[in-house]
């Protein structure tokens, strides 16, 4: 399934890491044409991310170190004062797990839209920024769950 996939998104494919890549073919396993779908979502998802800029604000989250990310120029303070994440123990398979509280709409309506979105993607990659510097230094991930 996986080179199939590759296959039909093409050289966009080569963007993702092998992990991210199996846990997108996995999410779309339920979909009746399995593959069909799942290279259609995939470069819906390429597109974006190139329409939104997300490679570029991750290539410049892994040019700050981790404990420099709250001062770095992407992260907007205002947005981020709303929410609270936290980490919260270990699963039963010994990973670190993260809540992050939602805000209320008021909050989206307050600073709007467009700009909580975009902090979202960018607290996104953040996430992805910790679990990638994990997993190449040989520490299980964590888990991210939204409440």
């Amino acid at each position: 399934v996986f080179a199939e996939v590759v296959k039909g998104v093409g050289s966009d494919a080569l963007m993702m890491e092998d992990m991210n890549m199996m846990r997108f073919i996995r999410g779309y396993s339920h979909e009746k044409n399995r593959i069909p779908a799942t290279v259609s979502y995939l470069r819906g998802m390429l597109r974006w991310r190139k329409t939104e800029g997300a490679d570029e604000k991750m290539d410049m989250l892994v040019e700050t170190p981790i404990r420099d990310i709250p001062r770095c120029p992407l992260v907007d303070p205002e947005c981020m004062k709303p929410l609270e994440w936290y980490f919260y123990g270990m699963s039963k398979f010994g990973t670190p797990v993260v809540y992050m509280k939602i805000p209320t709409a008021s909050t989206y309506t307050k600073l709007g839209l467009d700009r909580c979105m975009e902090q979202h993607v960018v607290e996104m990659e953040i996430i992805e920024r910790i679990k990638m510097q994990l997993r190449y230094s040989g520490w299980k991930g964590y888990k991210h769950m939204m409440v």
